[in-house]
Protein backbone atom coordinates (compact mmCIF):
# COMPACT_ATOMS: atom_id res chain seq x y z
CA UNK A 1 0.00 0.00 0.00
CA UNK A 2 1.43 3.32 -1.05
CA UNK A 3 0.92 6.48 0.97
CA UNK A 4 -0.35 9.52 -0.87
CA UNK A 5 0.63 13.11 -0.21
CA UNK A 6 -2.43 13.65 1.99
CA UNK A 7 -1.49 10.63 4.14
CA UNK A 8 2.08 11.90 4.41
CA UNK A 9 0.91 15.35 5.55
CA UNK A 10 -1.51 13.82 8.08
CA UNK A 11 1.27 11.61 9.48
CA UNK A 12 3.63 14.58 9.70
CA UNK A 13 1.05 16.65 11.60
CA UNK A 14 0.42 13.73 13.99
CA UNK A 15 4.15 13.30 14.60
CA UNK A 16 4.64 17.03 15.26
CA UNK A 17 1.69 17.05 17.70
CA UNK A 18 3.11 14.04 19.54
CA UNK A 19 6.55 15.66 19.71
CA UNK A 20 5.08 18.87 21.18
CA UNK A 21 3.17 16.87 23.79
CA UNK A 22 6.34 15.00 24.80
CA UNK A 23 8.34 18.22 25.05
CA UNK A 24 5.79 19.60 27.51
CA UNK A 25 6.21 16.65 29.88
CA UNK A 26 8.74 15.98 32.60
CA UNK A 27 11.02 13.03 31.74
CA UNK A 28 12.02 10.96 34.76
CA UNK A 29 14.02 7.78 35.20
CA UNK A 30 12.05 4.77 36.45
CA UNK A 31 13.70 1.56 37.61
CA UNK A 32 12.73 -1.27 35.27
CA UNK A 33 12.88 -3.74 38.20
CA UNK A 34 11.28 -2.10 41.25
CA UNK A 35 9.53 0.83 39.47
CA UNK A 36 10.88 3.49 41.83
CA UNK A 37 11.51 6.84 40.15
CA UNK A 38 14.64 8.97 40.27
CA UNK A 39 14.24 12.44 41.75
CA UNK A 40 16.35 14.79 39.66
CA UNK A 41 14.57 17.88 40.96
CA UNK A 42 15.69 17.76 44.61
CA UNK A 43 19.26 18.65 45.50
CA UNK A 44 19.63 15.44 47.51
CA UNK A 45 18.25 13.30 44.64
CA UNK A 46 17.24 9.78 45.53
CA UNK A 47 14.75 7.15 44.42
CA UNK A 48 11.11 7.16 45.49
CA UNK A 49 7.86 5.33 45.08
CA UNK A 50 5.92 6.88 42.18
CA UNK A 51 3.01 7.95 44.40
CA UNK A 52 5.37 9.69 46.83
CA UNK A 53 7.09 11.47 43.93
CA UNK A 54 3.77 12.61 42.46
CA UNK A 55 2.60 13.83 45.86
CA UNK A 56 5.87 15.62 46.62
CA UNK A 57 5.79 17.74 43.44
CA UNK A 58 2.10 17.84 42.61
CA UNK A 59 2.50 16.05 39.29
CA UNK A 60 -0.12 13.85 37.70
CA UNK A 61 1.17 10.62 36.17
CA UNK A 62 0.07 11.97 32.77
CA UNK A 63 2.52 14.89 33.21
CA UNK A 64 5.46 12.48 33.08
CA UNK A 65 7.35 10.47 30.49
CA UNK A 66 9.25 7.51 31.90
CA UNK A 67 12.75 6.61 30.80
CA UNK A 68 13.60 3.14 32.06
CA UNK A 69 16.83 2.59 33.92
CA UNK A 70 18.05 0.77 37.06
CA UNK A 71 18.09 2.18 40.57
CA UNK A 72 21.45 1.53 42.31
CA UNK A 73 20.33 -1.49 44.43
CA UNK A 74 18.61 -3.20 41.49
CA UNK A 75 21.64 -2.57 39.28
CA UNK A 76 23.92 -4.25 41.83
CA UNK A 77 21.58 -7.28 41.98
CA UNK A 78 21.37 -7.38 38.17
CA UNK A 79 25.16 -7.36 37.82
CA UNK A 80 25.48 -10.11 40.43
CA UNK A 81 22.83 -12.32 38.78
CA UNK A 82 24.51 -12.01 35.39
CA UNK A 83 28.11 -12.37 36.54
CA UNK A 84 29.02 -8.78 35.75
CA UNK A 85 30.70 -8.01 39.04
CA UNK A 86 33.46 -5.37 38.99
Amino acid sequence: MELGLTDFRRNKVDMERTERQWQEKQVIGACCVCAEVRDDIAVEGGWYDLEAYLSRYGFQETDLVFSHTFCPPCFVRYKHLHGLED
